[in-house]
């Protein structure tokens, strides 16, 4: 998928989908057929995921773009580093404290808005890969 402003990563190799996604256009776009992969580069916050999260039996897999900021909003107390040394994806954990909770989402909106991405995707049925790439 992609928002017709960037030219698309893929050249023509594979089908491509153009819509506004704060419409129904999306949604109406992924309930056509049964898509095995679906990529979206231009996913940022949980008001972009309604047309997925509705469409999800149409979708087989879906990857997006997330961010290592998920990170800068979760318990940093919580976070456990594997034997390469990266930070396990699991310990992303959001502090219980709500004054902590809310000065982390403020402190980085860009990493609050993409960790709520991966709740609202997790609390689905949507199979999907979240790439937690860095900035």
């Amino acid at each position: 998928m992609t928002d017709g402003r960037s030219p698309s990563p893929w050249g023509g190799r594979v089908p491509e989908t153009v819509c506004d996604r704060a419409g129904a256009c999306l949604g109406e776009k992924l309930r056509q057929r049964l898509w095995d992969l679906v990529v979206d580069f231009p996913v940022f916050d949980a008001g972009d995921a309604a047309g997925i999260v509705e469409s999800a039996g149409w979708i087989r897999h879906y990857v997006f773009p997330s961010s290592d900021d998920v990170y800068m909003v979760c318990n940093r107390s919580a976070l456990a580093r594997g034997p390469g040394g990266g930070i396990l994806e699991g310990s992303a954990v959001r502090p219980s404290n709500a004054t902590a909770r809310a000065l982390l989402n403020q402190w980085d909106a860009y990493g609050d808005g993409k960790k709520r991405l991966e709740e609202v995707f997790a609390a689905s049925s949507l199979n999907f890969t979240a790439l937690r790439l860095c900035r």
